[in-house]
């Protein structure tokens, strides 16, 4: 019966930009291999990679555990073995940033430990809870001016509000400052909401 396939991918997910040997990509989960370790005498992988294949293999089979490198050689999952010599030569392969905007380009190792965590050009989410919105890492600032599920504070009272509800809160904060709503037939006294019953019995009584 045929092995069933392993889902996962334990290498690194670059893009190189150099012509460099197909060995450096691990047989098991296709991408360049990150941290190399020996399944054998002429196949290495990634660390990951072969251990979980190993692990998979061996829940699936009682029969010895073969090299998925072709080679039909054993391999001792006990007894792996790091490949410092290959491990050199990936962390200086020339790669680029993976986001189209960005023109950085460098050896895997700085992209993966520097540049991948300081690219302006990255998508982020925003912090805002509510908020959905996508944006690059650059725009962070500017999108905080404008994002509706930011907390403000409502200037008639103390009361910090999201801005979305911002119309809503003020239709009942008490401190807000309002027209009269007889506004249309002469009058011009502002005050606060929580006044309004009490202008209007000034506003009638005054107009008998």
């Amino acid at each position: 019966m045929a092995e069933s396939k392993i889902a996962f991918k334990f290498g690194y997910d670059v893009e190189v930009i150099e012509d460099y040997p197909s060995k450096l990509n691990c047989i098991i989960c296709t991408y360049v291999i990150k941290h190399a370790t020996h399944g054998c005498e002429n196949h290495v992988f990634c660390k990951l990679c072969v251990n979980n294949y190993a692990e998979h293999h061996n829940i699936r089979n009682e029969d010895s555990l073969i090299c998925p490198g072709g080679c039909k050689e054993e391999i001792d999952p006990e007894n792996l073995q790091p490949n410092l010599f290959v491990d050199l030569l990936i962390k200086t392969l020339k790669t680029k940033c993976l986001n189209d905007s960005c023109s950085w380009q460098g050896d895997l190792i700085d992209l993966v430990e520097v540049h991948r965590m300081n690219c302006n050009h990255v998508n982020v989410n925003c912090d805002n809870l509510g908020c959905q919105e996508m944006f690059s890492k650059q725009d962070v600032d500017k999108h905080a001016e404008i994002c509706l599920y930011k907390s403000i504070q409502c200037c008639y009272c103390d009361h910090t509000i999201i801005k979305i509800n911002k119309e809503k809160h003020e239709e009942t904060c008490l401190p807000e400052v309002v027209v009269c709503e007889y506004h249309s037939i002469g009058c011009n006294i502002k005050f606060c909401r929580k006044e309004t019953t009490s202008h209007q019995t000034d506003f009638q009584i005054s107009t008998y």
